[in-house]
């Protein structure tokens, strides 16, 4: 089973087990879906060696669901959550805190493997085109190129997470309209001392990063990249496009070359602490409302001016490698 067709199950799978339990129902059919595409594909991240513990799936090809019963479970259980805000609308459901929070999850969760399942297509020669392919060439010369710069960022406190235990739930029957979810590893919040710290204003561009590999004679290209007739291309949902089209896009690479880019500049990556601090500064990135890049308006990355830097919105490419950070 290929990791695209494992995210196809367990997105409307995991839906479905929380609503069964948000309306003490019974699965959505198939129910022995719930028993092979429980658990996701993630490693631990601890130890990369180890891998969390997952569901009993099927060994031979053979016995996997086919897309279309898969496609199928899907629309039934999308038809189930129509259901349950048809009941809530009309009051014929109750809308505690429980159901905002299952109903949430239901969304961001879906929103997070989308995202997983567009990187995995953007890599893949088997990808169709969502549309005509663009004229680069034009689209190019609409894009306007910003000079770097570097931000000096005091430091200070700052706080992570929240104080979201879903045991308490509905416990008070308060208001919970202004409630803020978060997933359980993020609670409680804490707060973080974070020193003065220097960063880029921009993330690392596709052509810094060909030239970091050219200066260290390194062959090994990112996933997103590929080598056409020993010619490097940048790969996108239209097929590969010459490496100048996208030299200012944004890369997209993996810890390690990122790293090792940031090593070689004297920098390193930030802290998830950092990052928030970066975020609440006055002159750190924001997104620019409805120019930003997010929400499908484009199937390509664009080049990347520091008021457009995307967020962990429903974009193409939402979370761009991090801006190197240097300790002041």
């Amino acid at each position: 089973m290929k990791p695209t067709g494992l995210s196809l199950h367990f997105s409307p799978t995991f839906l479905d087990i929380y609503l069964t339990r948000l309306t003490d129902g019974k699965h959505t059919e198939p129910e022995f879906f719930k028993d092979i595409f429980e658990r996701g594909i993630d490693p631990d991240v601890d130890d990369p060696t180890k891998i969390h513990a997952h569901s009993e799936v099927p060994v031979d090809v053979a016995d996997w669901p086919s897309l279309q019963q898969v496609l199928a479970f899907r629309d039934r259980v999308r038809t189930r959550l129509r259901g349950i805000y048809d009941d809530l609308e009309s009051g014929k459901m109750e809308f505690t805190q429980h159901a905002g929070r299952v109903l949430f999850m239901g969304y961001e969760h879906e929103g997070q493997h989308a995202e997983t399942l567009l990187y995995m297509l953007a890599q893949s020669q088997d990808t169709e085109a969502p549309g005509a392919t663009p004229d680069w060439d034009v689209l190019k010369s609409t894009w306007t190129v910003e000079t770097n710069k570097v931000i000096d960022v005091p430091g200070q406190s700052i706080t992570l997470g929240h104080d979201d235990p879903e045991q308490d739930d509905d416990k008070n029957k308060r208001d919970w309209s202004a409630h803020e979810f978060g997933w359980d590893e993020e609670s409680p919040s804490y707060t973080v001392d974070v020193a003065s710290f220097k960063a880029d204003a921009l993330p690392i561009t596709n052509g810094e990063y060909l030239s970091f590999l050219n200066s260290t004679a390194e062959d090994k290209i990112p996933a997103s990249w590929i080598k056409v007739d020993d010619k490097i291309m940048i790969r996108t949902f239209y097929g590969p496009v010459e490496f100048e089209v996208g030299k200012e896009w944004p890369l997209m690479a993996s810890k390690l070359e990122i790293e090792a880019y940031a090593g070689s500049k004297g920098g390193r990556l930030p802290t998830e602490a950092e990052l928030r601090v970066l975020w609440e500064t006055e002159d750190g990135p924001r997104v620019d409302g409805e120019n930003a890049n997010i929400g499908f308006r484009n199937w390509h990355p664009i080049p990347l001016v520091p008021s457009l830097i995307p967020t962990f919105s429903f974009s193409l490419f939402p979370n761009p490698s991090s801006p190197v950070q240097r300790v002041s």
